[in-house]
């Protein structure tokens, strides 16, 4: 059992995380998931855990998308 009164180096956190992902892969190779959709899989459950990661991501979409809107002279500039 981990003692809870020592805080992970961040090698321990980083060796779990490469222990975690092995893990993971052998689990796809094993059951036969494709790799996109084991990448699509792994993204998705990045973006899940970080709350608010997907809107700020969304929104820097929606700001490259007006800048090149605007550059195509198809939108005004305010």
């Amino acid at each position: 059992m981990k003692d809870q009164t020592q805080p992970e180096t961040p090698e321990a956190t980083e060796a779990g995380l490469e222990q975690v992902f092995e893990q993971a892969a052998q689990l796809s190779l094993e059951n036969d998931i494709d790799l996109e959709d084991y990448m699509t899989a792994a993204w998705e459950a990045y973006v899940d855990a970080r709350p608010g990661f997907r809107d700020a991501l969304e929104f820097q979409h929606t700001l490259k998308e007006l800048a090149e809107l605007r550059r195509l002279g198809k939108i005004g500039q305010a």
